[in-house]
């Protein structure tokens, strides 16, 4: 093992076990009526170091975003660095790969770069993790889906043949893929140098900038221009869900997580999900909302949460994988904070297949912009497959 992650894997262990002790005895003081503003200080401070110990573990796990694997690099990723190094070189390479230029003076970045920043994104934002991502090469994915899932019946030889009555009908979704653009900056005299990794630096800087927009959008985007977000979709109490919108459970509360056993609701928040979905949901929700959480137990003592001590791994809610965005809403009042989901089938992602670059030198003296341009769309698939925790009273 990495001694890296070893040490950040055994600070981790650390951490839990005093945030445990420490939240134990906290939980002792408020049983008894005694003060516990200590403790609560104490058990922040641990919490900063179980985020930091999984900060570092993760970035470890990325292996240096901004490194790129570039294993035999084409001549025309070659031509490619060498025409970002140096300006002059622009009209001996747009020469040679005049196929992928267009009249602006754009052109697609070949497979070795466009494969890294895809890289770079998708470890940085949560939702390509957890949904469904496929590439396209036209302007709209469509996709045919069956409201509720198809039934399946028997019947014997000379039976009558029905047909799949079953059906609840089908639901057209397409999925546009919208524009996307960041600008990376590098120094005339960054670029010279022979030792920096040029391509690792766009890939990094560029993947990062997308992630973060995509995050936002995959979460709360209204599909205007942008990818559609499964929070903005109608959301109804669950008993009452219907196709087209998202069911939720409610707190308990109306502002926060129900002072008497929280746990429940996330119990009833996991069970609302069909069986199908549900051995594959997995959690969603922000740093501040966890922080919360950890502090919950079930009807046996247990924690809710446990951190994973294996690298590569997710930590664990109530038995199932916990993953981290901070676009997700914080606790407040009517919010939604927590989703559990089977995410690969309820959430797609599209990418259109290739990822456009114009490389401005002349703008600002000393500095070359690489305007970097995608195009991304994403939303709902499948309405049962995603369930929210709202704060509310009901």
């Amino acid at each position: 093992m990495d001694p890296e992650v070893k040490k950040a894997l055994e600070d981790l262990g650390k951490s839990w076990k005093d945030y445990r002790e420490t939240n134990d005895a906290r939980m002792e003081a408020i049983e008894k009526g005694l003060g516990h503003a200590e403790l609560d200080a104490k058990l922040a401070n641990i919490e900063a170091s179980i985020t930091e110990a999984k900060a570092q573990i993760n970035r470890i796990n990325l292996g240096g975003a901004g490194q790129a694997s570039h294993q035999g690099p084409s001549a025309i990723a070659n031509e490619l660095v060498g025409w970002m190094r140096n300006k002059d070189r622009q009209t001996q390479f747009v020469s040679k790969v005049s196929a992928s230029v267009n009249a602006d003076g754009g052109f697609i970045v070949i497979p070795e770069i466009d494969t890294e920043i895809a890289r770079v994104a998708s470890a940085t934002c949560a939702m390509r993790g957890l949904a469904n991502v496929k590439t396209i090469g036209r302007p709209s994915f469509v996709k045919f889906v069956n409201k509720g899932g198809l039934t399946a019946s028997g019947d014997d030889e000379g039976d009558e043949k029905t047909g799949n009555e079953g059906t609840p009908g089908l639901a057209r979704i397409e999925i546009f893929a919208h524009n996307l653009r960041t600008r990376p900056v590098a120094t005339e005299e960054s670029l010279e140098d022979l030792d920096f990794d040029v391509g690792g630096w766009l890939a990094e800087e560029a993947g990062i900038a997308f992630a973060e927009k995509e995050d936002d959008w995959f979460i709360d985007g209204d599909g205007k221009k942008k990818a559609r977000g499964f929070l903005s979709h109608a959301i109804v109490a669950n008993a009452s869900y219907e196709w087209g919108k998202i069911g939720y459970i409610a707190s308990g509360a109306a502002a926060d997580f129900a002072s008497s056993n929280p746990s429940d609701k996330i119990i009833d928040l996991i069970h609302s999900l069909k069986a199908k979905y549900r051995r594959n949901g997995v959690f969603l929700t922000n740093n501040l909302t966890l922080a919360k959480i950890r502090k919950f137990k079930d009807g046996q003592g247990n924690y809710l949460w446990q951190p994973s001590f294996v690298a590569g791994q997710p930590d664990m809610l109530a038995g199932y994988p916990v993953s981290e965005d901070d676009y997700m809403p914080d606790v407040e009042a009517n919010a939604y904070p927590l989703a559990f989901a089977d995410w690969k089938q309820g959430y797609q992602i599209v990418d259109r297949r290739g990822i456009k670059i114009l490389v401005d030198p002349y703008t600002t003296e000393g500095a070359v912009k690489f305007r970097t341009y995608k195009r991304v769309g994403g939303d709902v698939i499948n309405f049962e497959a995603i369930k929210l925790l709202k704060i509310a009273s009901s």
